[in-house]
């Protein structure tokens, strides 16, 4: 492989760690993926880290469909659109829930008791509404219907979106079709939500 090849590699695998950082919304969480990324795909050790971290997600409304990257990326070729050749990742979104229960508090009600404020809290109060009032298997299309019963703009990554409220210890989501609420987020549930004002 010429020098040319190995620095069009080099360039094409940062620009694909750039774009897997982009998912995590905490800087902290981009910088410590990013160290791992590149450590993992440089031999010589990892890249330099830049000191600029790359901005959060945009938030795109009511989308609840993404673009999945490209199966292969070859390196020597330049793509002519970043949705060339991309699937976009569908979630099957069950309509027959019923979020008002009869002798059970309805969800409008028990998420304006909670009032969680960002994504991953709104994410745990609709799993552990699925799981505790409606004994519901949560998936990602069952936690999007909630959001939709109360009118919650979805995220534009609803898996992405579960998955980090995962990493913060609240949910199991090993298994994308079977989530769990995990104690921590049950705890934070039951004893942190609604938050105290100061």
């Amino acid at each position: 492989m010429t020098e040319k090849q190995d620095l069009d590699s080099a360039i094409t695998a940062m620009d694909r760690i750039a774009e897997a950082v982009k998912k995590f919304d905490d800087a902290e969480l981009r910088a410590q993926a990013f160290g791992i990324l590149s450590s993992t795909v440089f031999a010589n050790g990892p890249a330099p880290v830049s000191r600029q971290t790359p901005p959060p997600p945009r938030d795109s409304g009511d989308a609840v469909e993404r673009e999945a990257p490209a199966e292969k990326v070859k390196p020597a070729k330049k793509a002519t659109s970043r949705k060339a050749g991309a699937k976009k990742a569908n979630f099957e979104v069950p309509k027959d829930i019923n979020f008002a229960p009869d002798g059970e508090k309805s969800f409008k009600d028990f998420a304006a008791e909670k009032s969680p404020t960002s994504n991953n809290e709104k994410a745990l109060v609709a799993a552990y509404y699925l799981t505790d009032y409606l004994k519901e298997q949560v998936t990602i299309g069952k936690v999007i219907a909630a959001f939709r019963a109360v009118e919650w703009r979805s995220p534009a990554n609803p898996d992405n979106n579960l998955h980090q409220t995962g990493s913060r210890g609240w949910l199991d989501t090993k298994d994308m079709s079977k989530i769990e609420v995990v104690w921590s987020g049950r705890n934070f549930v039951e004893h942190d939500l609604p938050k105290k004002k100061p």
